[in-house]
């Protein structure tokens, strides 16, 4: 989990959000489906579904989770992206990932640059790194999720546990 001070200088830490921030009780996910790993583009998001007032937008491409292509070649979020969630009506607290990073390893400074607009005031937080395979098991959709920080004092990054609670349909 990514926090301002990741890239910003005086960014918030971790230390600065309340533990209710990290309840989530309208989260959404975006099933992208990906052809090869490349920037996800703001051209890419559905944006109707995520314009409802999501508070966790969670990013499914099923790149298959600790393969080569997600260690390698892996997808990234570019600034058209990253500009369309800030600049929703009720943009969302957080954004989860089920790739390793918002860069792209082969080409860094576009998911550099989306770090830094998904990070500035008002932020989304980011959760990077999230296997949601388990999700396609279950015919469920997600009714809250809650993330819980490993907390320790003044961080800009920290490992996190995500638990969601289901309903089945």
């Amino acid at each position: 989990m990514d926090f301002p001070a990741h890239v910003h200088i005086n960014g918030r830490t971790l230390d600065d959000y309340p533990p209710e921030f990290f309840v989530f009780s309208q989260p959404v996910i975006l099933e992208i489906k990906l052809s090869s790993s490349r920037y996800i583009t703001a051209a890419d998001l559905d944006i109707e579904k995520i314009s409802t007032g999501a508070d966790l937008l969670l990013l499914k491409t099923d790149i298959a989770y600790g393969g080569d292509e997600y260690w390698r070649d892996n997808p990234g979020l570019d600034t058209t992206a990253a500009e369309l969630l800030k600049n929703l009506p009720k943009p969302p607290r957080c954004l989860g990932l089920d790739f390793i990073s918002i860069n792209r390893w082969p080409d860094r400074e576009p998911g550099r640059i989306a770090h830094k607009v998904l990070l500035a005031e008002p932020e989304i937080i980011i959760i990077e790194d999230m296997d949601l395979s388990p999700l396609n098991e279950f015919g469920a959709r997600l009714r809250r999720v809650a993330a819980v920080p490993f907390r320790v004092a003044g961080v800009d990054g920290t490992p996190v546990t995500v638990m969601a609670e289901l309903e089945f349909i």
